[in-house]
């Protein structure tokens, strides 16, 4: 499920809607709405962060050890996936190397849902 307007793109995921909110500076704050409460995650570029979010979420790992995909500033959380079973498997860690969040076993996404830069998600709408 994607919703998309002028600054905000928001990605199902395994029962939780991560949300990349990004500024008029092109800077993208991301949130973790996981149903009982909202993780914020941290930020950073949105033309530094939409390629390395693209890459995570619509390619299959080969790595059955997890694999570091990207850090946020701010909050300084990371994410990590890993190849269980011929699925992705995802994880947040916080600054302190807990895990604070973990997906079930996924497919791969369509890149059409992780397009988070301005100038792209101003240019579409898809309602849920």
């Amino acid at each position: 499920m994607l919703h998309a307007n002028s600054n905000s793109t928001k990605v199902e995921i395994s029962g939780a809607v991560l949300e990349f909110r990004t500024n008029a500076s092109n800077w993208c704050q991301v949130e973790l709405d996981v149903g009982e409460c909202v993780l914020r995650l941290g930020a950073e570029k949105s033309d530094f962060l939409e390629p390395k979010i693209v890459h995570a979420f619509t390619s299959l790992s080969n790595s059955a050890e997890p694999e570091w995909m990207l850090s946020l500033a701010e909050e300084h959380c990371s994410l990590y996936r890993q190849n269980v079973e011929g699925k992705n498997y995802f994880f947040w860690q916080n600054a302190r190397a807990e895990r604070i969040w973990e997906s079930d076993l996924v497919d791969p996404l369509d890149e059409a849902l992780l397009q988070i830069s301005p100038a792209v998600s101003a240019t579409r709408r898809v309602d849920a």
